[in-house]
């Protein structure tokens, strides 16, 4: 093919994005769908970006929504089992943990002092937990929890709620589960990281 030939466009080509170029009219084409190809992908691109975003702005909402609603379920437990605000989830520190000393409760709660000694008090109270002093250190006090009492108290809330909640995980397979267990643990990371640096 001659030089002449291959530059050889006509003027009406010339001035055009891609018959500027001056090639003959099969390169045109060739550019032409190379150009319409290198402008589908980058469409699907932008829009696997942008289906990306969106999924992950929905997951986000959805996280929130499930921690607002966590919330309103724990106040109607609450005043059902008779407690005002959300008392009763501080009871589950004690069954995890067993006797705590104030000042670890403040800690694990969030709680300024005076409001614990005051949850304390109303725990006291209705008989959930008794202040003992350690048998080694009498100026060391730990709240000792009746779980018995406290297991007997939120079971009826709760029994059901937690069967269905384990058989809604066993429900996904075992690689969607460790995807789960990986946002989760590393959601409550990124929580307690937030929580540390506002205290």
């Amino acid at each position: 093919m001659g030089r002449k030939a291959f530059y050889g466009a006509g003027s009406q080509w010339r001035n055009h994005p891609i018959g500027g170029m001056g090639l003959t009219t099969s390169y045109r084409c060739l550019l032409i769908l190379i150009f319409v190809f290198i402008f589908k992908v980058k469409i699907f691109d932008n829009q696997d970006i942008n289906m990306g975003n969106e999924q992950v702005l929905e997951i986000r909402k959805l996280s929130q929504k499930y921690a607002y609603t966590s919330i309103q379920m724990h106040e109607t437990i609450a005043r059902k089992a008779g407690f005002s605000g959300t008392d009763h989830k501080y009871l589950g520190f004690f069954l995890q943990r067993g006797k705590l000393t104030a000042g670890e409760l403040a800690e694990l709660t969030g709680l300024t002092t005076g409001s614990v000694t005051a949850l304390i008090d109303r725990f006291e109270k209705k008989g959930f937990v008794k202040r003992q002093a350690d048998s080694v250190d009498r100026r060391k006090v730990f709240i000792v929890p009746d779980s018995e009492k406290i297991i007997n108290l939120l079971k009826p809330f709760y029994q059901d709620f937690q069967d269905k909640t384990e058989n809604l995980i066993a429900s996904f397979s075992s690689n969607e589960r460790e995807v789960i267990e990986s946002y989760l643990t590393k959601a409550l990371e990124l929580a307690n990281q937030t929580i540390s640096k506002l205290k």
